[in-house]
């Protein structure tokens, strides 16, 4: 009965191990290509979304909104600018409840249904 002897020798296993790291670092890159195009195909759909929310307000109010909506009490920094083309957005989630006499980042606007980012300003 002849027995199986399994060798390899360190040389063999390190070319293993360096070629598996190259493959699995391909793939970490492809990876993380695919995601960084998501995001800037995604950002360029909400630039496009706006865009098309200032059209609609223009062609309804036969101008642009104003700069800032908000209480006059407020800094500028403060106020919400972009609330006046909410109802105009192609794009929707849902009922926002946001107060436009409390500073954007109030806790009762952060605590709305629309995500972080988009109460940034």
């Amino acid at each position: 009965m002849s027995r199986f002897r399994f060798r390899i020798s360190i040389r063999r296993a390190m070319l293993v191990v360096a070629a598996s790291a190259l493959i699995i670092w391909g793939l970490i890159e492809t990876v993380g290509k695919a995601i960084e195009d998501q995001r800037r195909h995604d950002c360029a759909n909400n630039l496009k979304a706006i865009g098309l929310g200032l059209h609609n307000y223009w062609s309804v109010f036969d101008s642009f909104p104003t700069g800032t909506i908000g209480s006059r009490k407020l800094q500028a920094e403060k106020r919400l600018g972009w609330l006046a083309i909410m109802p105009m957005l192609t794009v929707q989630s849902g009922n926002p409840n946001i107060d436009g006499e409390q500073p954007w980042d109030s806790k009762r606007n952060l605590e709305t249904d629309w995500p972080a980012h988009a109460l940034s300003g």
